[in-house]
């Protein structure tokens, strides 16, 4: 959301973010009120402060941060278009709101369809409350004048579940900086050189390890693979990595090794330290979500192993492009089998990082979205 802001700001508008303090993991860092940054004007909102592994910190730190903003903007005499983006999911609620209060005009980036994916993963059950969180955003994207979404196939669910309006309905991948994240051969890597890699064939998952993202396959096939020459590394946090880190504890497997996020500074060494990497999403939620690590995992020039649905959008792209393996039957064995046989094979192996970086060049750079998100701007009259 950053960068998004930062292209903006160089396309020449005036960019202004609410946003909570920061809040990592438990970690509460101190942040100003009100400030600029490289043009950004950012004016925080008091939330509730607690540890957003949990489920209930979740909840409260997202519920008081949209009941804090709805009272900001509600007294607020700034006529702007406003982003709203699904998390926290009740978000663009305040959209709604402003547009029956005062005509205010909003367009909804959807990073997560709601509640259904909360279903999916079992965080809420179907019932009462769902269906009135449905209807809910049936209006939100009714009044809504763009909504924004990170592939095809999100266009499609919402299209089914709620807008047949597929005028207003806008798809914007994802991306990376070209220049940030840049193919590196492990023989040049520090990381890759400090952690004793480069005999090693290196499998790494790199991102949030929350309950969406089926990770304990990937500990499963590392014990069908303890004897190999192969190593996997997770870097990151969220709600299930102690369970990750127990699981490969009990099953007794060296060839796992677990990282703290990892300073923005080192991500071009960690994305390129590996030989393959892997995006998982949680079985059933193709088209409720698009991991936005894919599309720097294409930066890095690497095979992509994706533990994902057959006719999901980062499927269809590795398909597409030939970039990569996918694992629909979300089976270790199968897992397990297909980075065999990437070992295997380095010249297909190296093919497979080729045609990544080509499909990243061609699709999903931050230019290319950044230009995708002003023509969505120049499109709405703020002032009509």
């Amino acid at each position: 959301m950053t960068n998004m802001a930062l292209g903006l700001i160089d396309k020449g508008c005036d960019v202004k973010v609410y946003t909570g303090y920061p809040s990592y993991w438990g970690a509460v860092q101190k942040a100003q009120k009100n400030e600029t940054y490289r043009g950004i004007k950012i004016n925080r909102i008091f939330h509730f402060r607690s540890d957003t592994r949990t489920k209930s910190g979740s909840i409260v730190i997202g519920f008081s941060f949209f009941l804090f903003t709805l009272q900001k903007l509600l007294f607020s005499s700034e006529k702007r278009l406003f982003f709203f983006v699904t998390t926290p999911p009740f978000l663009p609620l305040i959209g709604l709101v402003l547009k029956m209060t005062r005509n205010q005009k909003y367009i909804v980036l959807v990073h997560d369809i709601y509640p259904e994916i909360a279903i999916k993963i079992n965080y809420v059950h179907e019932g009462v409350i769902t269906k009135i969180w449905s209807k809910v955003n049936r209006l939100v994207y009714d009044n809504a004048d763009k909504i924004i979404v990170l592939g095809e196939c999100m266009k499609q669910v919402i299209q089914q579940n709620y807008l047949q309006n597929s005028e207003k309905i806008k798809v914007i991948q994802n991306w990376e900086d070209a220049t940030f994240i840049i193919p590196m051969a492990k023989s040049r890597n520090k990381f890759s050189i400090e952690n004793n890699l480069l005999q090693k064939f290196v499998v790494t998952y790199s991102g949030n390890m929350g309950v969406n993202h089926n990770l304990e396959i990937v500990i499963e096939a590392a014990g069908y693979l303890k004897n190999s020459d192969i190593k996997f590394l997770f870097f990151g946090e969220g709600s299930q990595k102690q369970k990750l880190i127990t699981k490969s504890f009990d099953m007794n497997l060296q060839n796992v090794a677990f990282f703290d996020f990892q300073p923005l500074s080192n991500l071009p060494f960690t994305m390129t330290c590996g030989d393959a990497i892997i995006v998982s999403q949680e079985k059933g939620t193709d088209g409720l979500c698009v991991s936005s690590k894919f599309y720097t995992a294409l930066a890095a020039g690497k095979p992509i192993i994706a533990i994902i649905g057959e006719d999901s959008e980062i499927a269809n792209v590795i398909k597409k492009y030939q970039c990569g393996v996918v694992v629909t039957d979300f089976n270790p064995e199968s897992l397990g089998k297909a980075i065999s046989e990437l070992l295997l094979n380095k010249d297909l192996c190296d093919k497979l990082g080729e045609n990544a970086r080509i499909a990243f060049e061609q699709n999903f750079t931050y230019e290319i979205a950044i230009n995708k998100y002003f023509d969505v701007i120049q499109e709405i009259d703020v002032e009509g």
